[in-house]
């Protein structure tokens, strides 16, 4: 394969590339830009001067010999200074054009090389994910701001090239699945300056992974569609509130989310699936905004907080119970259709396509470059590729809900049912910033991919997710004492709501400091 070879030698150009752009914003160029300009005044001054003395000698009028001798002289030594400052200030042009124009050329051969690294037609993701992350940094890099003349040029000469290579790519059947690992980087700069003045390209790469990983996709563009959705009345949430005025960034991000959101539902294969995610989003929104202390006050119990309490929530909290539960709350009668829990499947099946199909549960969702690595696969292959291991749709909740144990804002506790009839438990949380979490687990999996690479030199098979967590085997290479980062699925829903995989077999990081035990075997969070 030739796609080893071409990713080093766009490495090596996009090296080059940040090498000369750096110079170009160095303090020696910037002192080299301003000698350059001081030279170019004096040229005009001298100009300026010598078309004086020639217009008075052309008039000859009034002039002494004397006069005219000594302006004869000063004239003659002005074409020489002039000449002289003409021929450097002309190598001065000729050398900034060259250092302007440099950098353009290494990017275009570094984009040349990582584009042919993801049209390869080879089944190494993992060189094709790391070209797609050169790809997006050096898009995103472009276009800093900076207050050197030189380098802004060079800047914008570049993001017209990488625009132009992009927009390529997704005019030609190449699969985008190697950007998905990057699918947060990416939606979080929609709307924005950051990736130039035309967002039509960036927008298109996303909605193509909306094709390529629907449920990742989707579910990051509702939480950046509910950025403006802060539900506080303390001194933070007012100065958010401020930020997200008209015409600012973050809320032309949010018109962005809600403007792709609304093309998506618009076309019949992924209109179910934005309806569901949206819902189940504002239930989940809504759910985390009802006050603790409320709930603890309208239940005698903490862990055993039933749902229909929520019914006879103060207006001023919203009232009721948001629809996505009250049809999806699993009564007596659902139980005896299903059977137990360890049931069939088949039972468990039958009982749970009576309804229309659930969204996915989110929080045990495959880690996106397990999805975008089989969706990858699928495209390229003549054949059908065995099925991935898709995650449980919601079936119905279980009728009561709990707080934890600890906690400044006491998050609260769901067990979800799935479609496969196993119960799954989901941490919501209000009054933190989650996604700070979910990058942190992102750069996690790629810790665990550092480690991977280094020991094998090569990817493990998998690393975090909702389908449980990666273990070496015997037939991979792996060395079993290779350190791993245990990684858990976190999903922003809004700026201050995410719902967080429940981690089993765990007890709070405070219960394992102050020794009050746990179940056997379980580790501190």
């Amino acid at each position: 394969s030739i796609a080893s070879p071409k990713f080093a030698l766009g490495d090596y150009a996009a090296k080059l590339y940040a090498d000369a752009m750096s110079r170009l914003s160095s303090v020696e160029w910037h002192q080299s830009e301003r000698v350059a300009e001081e030279r170019r005044s004096e040229l005009r001054d001298c100009e300026k001067q010598l078309r004086r003395i020639q217009d008075g000698l052309a008039a000859k009028t009034k002039l002494k010999s004397q006069d005219e001798h000594q302006l004869t002289k000063l004239r003659d030594n002005l074409r020489r200074q002039v000449g002289t400052l003409r021929y450097e200030c002309a190598d001065d042009e000729a050398r900034r054009r060259t250092a302007v124009d440099r950098p353009r050329a290494y990017l275009v051969e570094a984009l040349k090389a990582f584009t042919a690294v993801l049209i390869e037609e080879s089944e190494c993701f993992d060189l094709a994910t790391r070209a797609a992350t050169r790809i997006v940094a050096l898009w995103f890099g472009i276009n800093k701001p900076t207050s050197s003349g030189s380098a802004a040029a060079a800047a914008a000469s570049s993001s017209s090239d990488v625009d132009q290579y992009v927009s390529n790519l997704l005019r030609s059947n190449t699969s985008v699945a190697a950007f998905a690992p990057l699918l947060y980087q990416l939606a979080s700069r929609l709307g924005g300056d950051s990736a130039g003045e035309d967002h039509r390209t960036l927008e298109r790469l996303v909605h193509r992974l909306c094709e390529t990983v629907p449920n990742h996709a989707v579910i990051q563009l509702v939480a950046l569609a509910n950025g403006d959705d802060v539900r506080t009345v303390n001194r933070g949430a007012e100065q958010f509130r401020i930020n997200m005025a008209d015409g600012s960034t973050a809320a032309k991000r949010v018109e962005a989310a809600k403007r792709m959101l609304d093309q998506l539902r618009a076309t019949a294969e992924a209109k179910a699936l934005v309806t569901g995610l949206e819902e189940l989003a504002a239930a989940y929104v809504e759910l985390a905004s009802v006050e603790t202390t409320w709930l603890m006050e309208a239940s005698p119990s903490r862990t055993k907080i039933p749902f229909s309490v929520l019914q006879n929530r103060p207006s001023k909290q919203g009232g009721g119970l948001h629809t996505f539960f009250a049809t999806r709350l699993l009564h007596e009668a659902d139980r005896r259709r299903a059977g137990s829990s360890k049931a069939s499947s088949k039972r468990w099946a039958a009982a749970s396509s009576a309804a229309a199909p659930g969204p996915r549960i989110i929080s045990r969702l495959p880690s996106v470059r397990m999805a975008a690595q089989h969706a990858r696969r699928d495209a390229r292959s003549s054949a059908r590729a065995p099925p991935a291991a898709a995650s449980p749709r919601v079936w119905k909740y279980e009728k009561i809900f709990g707080l934890t144990e600890t906690g400044i804002h006491r998050p609260k506790i769901l067990k979800c049912v799935g479609d496969d009839g196993v119960v799954y438990r989901e941490l919501v949380k209000d009054q933190d910033d989650t996604r700070q979490d979910a990058v942190m687990q992102q750069v996690f999996d790629a810790v665990n991919d550092l480690f991977a690479r280094r020991s094998t030199g090569r990817r493990p098979a998998r690393s975090g997710g909702g389908a449980g967590p990666w273990t070496p085997s015997s037939d991979d290479g792996v060395a079993r004492n290779r350190p791993l980062l245990r990684t858990y699925n976190v999903i922003p829903l809004s700026p201050l709501v995410g719902v967080i995989e429940w981690v089993e077999q765990t007890i709070p990081f405070q219960t394992y400091l102050v020794g009050s035990g746990g179940p056997p075997g379980s580790s501190a969070t």
